[in-house]
């Protein structure tokens, strides 16, 4: 009996020089010194679930919050700072 296939991974790379990317960097400057992690909280969510994309949805918007411990309305800030400037 063969196992079921896996979604997500257990693991995603993430490059030494994240914080050197201009574009981390702009957003980080836009939104505060919190939007890191939340970059990289919603990179982790990305992969976890199916892989390679998330549903964006409001309970997303509460876990990312949560997790870091902000108000959503910085996840929002920080997702529309990330869409303008192409993370």
């Amino acid at each position: 009996m063969a196992r079921q296939p896996k979604k997500g991974l257990d693991y995603f790379p993430l490059n030494r020089d994240f914080y050197h990317d201009r574009k981390v960097r702009r957003i980080i400057k836009e939104c505060g010194p919190e939007t890191g992690t939340i970059l990289t909280s919603l990179l982790g969510e990305i992969y976890y679930e199916e892989g390679y994309f998330v549903v964006w949805d409001e309970d997303l918007t509460f876990d990312l919050a949560d997790l870091v411990g902000i108000p959503e309305a910085l996840v929002h800030d920080t997702i529309n700072a990330a869409l303008k400037h192409k993370f």
